[in-house]
């Protein structure tokens, strides 16, 4: 048989990756490994011809048993089903690396630039599993038909997930069986990371619309930013199901597009946690949400620590409920509630005699802007609800703990609030610029914006087209074939 010798020429340049943010180009990196199904052969070294190498590899999967701190790897066009288990392990956990990184060293799974390689695991597993990883980078991927999760930082393994780096993949296709936790990106137990610039949509739990299916689902999370994603088509665009059972912060959830989905954020916990285990301080900010059931649902009441600190700023919601019911010390401030069905606390009487149950409650609530009308309740369940069906009655409802749950400073909430039209450049394009008329502008709390649009955040969601081949490619890679 006619040997076949491929000499695979990669030609270095500066070029933008298709699916980088528009403010970073990235050079290719002098002595980074290779993966090409086409081309490739895992008995190579992965190198590039150019740089002494024998050629790439074949399978992500090879890349991802071989590469250690500091290195990268580009990966080729293609198609790429690789839910085999690795050596020495029976778990159908697709593409899992061996190794950590270290700070400020990344071990780094990209896109080869101005291409777009898809990981399709035809639900037989998940895509991309780290488990028990540090310094990890994905970026630039299609992920999809992916059981469970598209990127799964999974817990179990007896070691910390830290700096973990998800950006500018398209994650969809995403179901699990009847009961499981299913999610475009599943965070469990991990901390101080990054999900940015992805789009994620289609996720099921057993083919259909399902509580337990999220854009983002997490257990034990930690100073995580979740940012410039947009979300859809799923029961919950971010699921922070359990909180870190240290209490440390939860995260920073900002800038992104949710839509289609029945709830935008979503909080749990249960008694089962230990009373440390709490959500702490979490930010929820300029975010444009729109077609929802609720903007905000809050299942913490049911723990035996205080949830507390939330905070709600500069967001943009267009429809759905928002309700407290297990924060405390709540801030809501700077927000556009455009036919929102205005703001609850929900709590019952238990929270007075269950040691397990716990109450909820708003510090601060200002600068927001309610259109068409306000309504809002205090109390809702507990047998003293009180009902307030304009602005003016709810900045006069009380304050400092009267009636319970509200523990706002006199004379009373959203003293500055208004009830505007807040202009939006088109809203039924759902275009939520502000338009240059717009009450919102200079109106916030210290002369700020209302709204997720600011003078200092022009974009929500992807800063990059995902779905399109917009930004130029590199010089393809010489190829002689003899």
């Amino acid at each position: 048989m006619k040997s076949v010798n491929k000499i695979y020429m990669i030609v270095f340049s500066i070029v933008f990756l298709v699916f980088g943010t528009p403010a970073n180009s990235q050079e290719l990196v002098s002595g980074a490994f290779y993966v090409d199904k086409e081309l490739g052969a895992d008995s190579n070294d992965g190198r590039a011809i150019g740089e002494g190498g024998s050629g790439p590899w074949r399978t992500i999967q090879h890349a991802a048993q071989t590469i250690s701190a500091g290195q990268t790897v580009y990966i080729r066009e293609g198609i790429y089903t690789e839910p085999e288990p690795i050596e020495g392990s029976t778990k159908y956990w697709g593409i899992r690396p061996a190794n950590d990184g270290a700070a400020g060293d990344r071990i780094r799974f990209l896109a080869y630039p101005g291409e777009r390689p898809v990981i399709d695991m035809e639900m037989k597993a998940p895509c991309i599993v780290l488990y028990g990883r540090k310094h990890i980078e994905v970026s630039g991927f299609e992920l999809r038909s992916c059981v469970q999760a598209g990127v799964w930082v999974m817990s179990g393994s007896g070691r910390d997930n830290s700096d973990i780096f998800i950006s500018n993949n398209l994650i969809h296709r995403i179901d699990g069986g009847s009961g499981q936790n299913v999610a475009a990106v599943r965070m469990d137990d991990v901390g101080n990371s990054k999900i940015q610039d992805n789009i994620m949509h289609n996720i099921k739990v057993a083919g259909v619309d399902n509580g337990n299916a999220a854009g983002v689902l997490s257990y034990g999370m930690y100073e995580v930013t979740i940012t410039n994603n947009e979300i859809h088509d799923a029961y919950s665009g971010i699921f922070h199901k359990m909180p870190d059972r240290q209490g440390r912060k939860g995260g920073v959830f900002q800038r992104n597009l949710i839509h289609d989905t029945t709830i935008a954020f979503y909080f749990n916990t249960n008694e089962t946690w230990p009373e440390q285990g709490i959500h702490f301080n979490t930010e929820i900010r300029n975010n444009v949400v729109y077609a929802v059931d609720a903007f905000l649902y809050d299942n913490t009441h049911q723990s035996v620590g205080q949830n507390q600190g939330l905070k709600v700023y500069n967001n943009t919601i267009d429809g759905g409920n928002f309700g407290i019911r297990g924060f405390a010390d709540v801030e809501i401030y700077n927000n556009i509630f455009f036919k929102i069905n205005g703001i609850a606390t929900v709590y019952q009487s238990e929270v007075f005699t269950s040691s397990v149950r716990r109450a909820p409650s708003i510090a601060y609530t200002d600068h927001n802007i309610f259109y068409p009308g306000f309504s809002g309740a205090l109390g809702v369940y507990s047998g003293n609800e009180v009902k307030v069906g304009s602005l003016s009655e709810w900045q006069s409802v009380g304050y400092g703990g009267t009636p319970f749950t509200l523990n706002v400073d006199a004379p009373g909430p959203d003293q500055h609030s208004m009830e505007i039209n807040p202009l939006f450049v088109d809203q039924n394009a759902r275009n939520y610029r502000l338009d240059s008329a717009s009450p919102a502008a200079g109106s916030g709390k210290n002369g700020g914006y209302m709204g997720a649009y600011t003078q200092e955040v022009k974009q929500i969601g992807p800063r990059t087209s995902i779905k399109t081949d917009e930004v130029a490619s590199p010089k393809a890679p010489e190829l002689t074939i003899e």
